[in-house]
């Protein structure tokens, strides 16, 4: 198992890129309603990967600062969001993002807040945030307990993929994050979802840093069951991975 969180991606961004969730747009929207962010707004995507979150925001027409340690996922963003003007990106974790003091009104982290050093990362945020800034977290979480496909699918992890275990979510959960952000935090939730053939499907397993790769002990296997699994939940050659997404939002220096 690769242990360093800054290199765990590195020969699966094709599959990410391809196969990972968007954000879903009324949790963008939200974020512009809500926390009064515009396009004048300078915000760091902070753990911004192949860029999924930051091309939202981009959308928006804010000027997005994506901070990223991993060079083949900050050069996978580069090659899709680089013709941006509101685009940059930098060579920076969540510990040491190498902006300005004070130099950003927002800082989100997508599908990356449990790959961060806590304390570390606080007074980093503190750092580069403007007062008054906010921060705001955001997954999209699998819904593992729902009956039929998805259930059986955490199941199939379980058995079968040892890392599955070991790469825990525990640092997200909401007390973690509540004593992170503040007790002013807020939490929202939105229903999202994917439709996938069996391709797609292997696809997104694949993206996960768990997955063991196809020279590993134990692939042939595991997409032997995962074919079996498909067919037996796919109506018109699809299946529908469901998630939840959930955005958690704190002030600074509340937090």
């Amino acid at each position: 198992m690769v242990t360093d969180s800054t290199v765990r991606f590195s020969n699966r961004v094709s599959d990410y890129t391809k196969f990972r969730p968007d954000y879903p747009a009324t949790a963008i929207d939200y974020l512009f309603e809500n926390i009064t962010l515009h396009a004048q707004s300078r915000i760091a995507d902070v753990g911004s990967g192949t860029g999924i979150l930051t091309s939202s925001l981009l959308k928006k027409g804010c000027s997005v600062v994506a901070v990223e340690p991993n060079g083949p996922m900050r050069a996978e963003s580069d090659l899709r969001l680089g013709e941006s003007v509101n685009y940059q990106s930098v060579a920076g974790s969540a510990e040491a993002t190498t902006l300005e003091n004070e130099s950003v009104d927002l800082i989100t982290a997508a599908q990356a807040f449990h790959w961060f050093d806590v304390d570390l990362t606080k007074a980093e945020f503190a750092r580069i945030l403007k007062p008054g800034g906010r921060i705001v977290l955001i997954w999209n979480r699998r819904v593992s307990s729902q009956e039929g496909f998805q259930m059986e699918y955490e199941s199939l992890l379980n058995s079968l993929v040892p890392e599955y275990s070991k790469v825990s979510h525990s640092r997200s959960n909401d007390t973690v994050i509540e004593k992170f952000l503040g007790a002013g935090m807020q939490k929202v939730e939105f229903p999202n979802h994917q439709a996938f053939n069996f391709d797609g499907l292997k696809g997104r397993l694949q993206s996960s840093s768990y997955c063991p790769t196809s020279e590993q002990a134990g692939y042939a296997e595991l997409m032997l069951a995962m074919s079996n699994l498909f067919d037996k939940f796919a109506e018109g050659g699809q299946v529908r991975f469901e998630y939840t997404t959930q955005v958690y939002i704190g002030r600074y220096p509340a937090f």
